[in-house]
């Protein structure tokens, strides 16, 4: 049974703070930054990672509004299955993960909503595949895969449409 949500301890809030936006100043942030995101080679074959900023933030007149990342997972989930993202998460809160291993990506077939413990395994699998990666390229992840050694569903480094 999912614990009760309790407050963040930097903001005090227990929701996102993407979720005090309406839809259409997501979808006018999302369209103003379309340009600004810094594309590079993550763990997906194929399939730039997308950050933004240095380090995720979305801000208006200084002060920060959200994770970008939370904007795209916001367009891409909804509102209704966002509001289920607690800002302080235990185990078994629902937490925006990515499949790629690039903290702050925004690409959205990299992101999908799971539970925080399932984030926290793919934090392992992220870390071996980055090594494989060094290693032997994609040749050696494409190898690492499909040999199963990835518990995960979707399996870290899949795309999700």
């Amino acid at each position: 049974m999912p614990r009760k949500p309790t407050k963040h301890n930097k903001s005090g809030e227990i929701g996102l703070s993407v979720l005090k936006l309406s839809d259409s100043d997501i979808e006018s942030y999302l369209y103003l930054s379309l340009t600004k995101f810094k594309r590079s080679d993550g763990l997906i074959e194929n399939s730039r990672c997308a950050t933004y900023g240095q380090d995720g933030r979305f801000s208006v007149g200084g002060q920060k509004v959200a994770y970008m990342y939370q904007m795209v997972a916001f367009w891409k989930f909804g509102r209704k299955r966002m509001s289920e993202v607690v800002a302080s998460k235990g185990a078994d809160s629902l937490t925006i993960s990515h499949l790629c291993g690039t903290r702050n990506c925004c690409h959205p077939y990299h992101i999908v909503l799971e539970r925080k413990r399932i984030n926290d395994e793919r934090t392992h699998c992220h870390y071996v595949l980055r090594n494989v990666k060094e290693a032997s390229g994609y040749r050696g992840i494409s190898k690492f895969l499909g040999k199963g050694w990835c518990p995960h569903t979707p399996t870290c480094c899949e795309r999700v449409e």
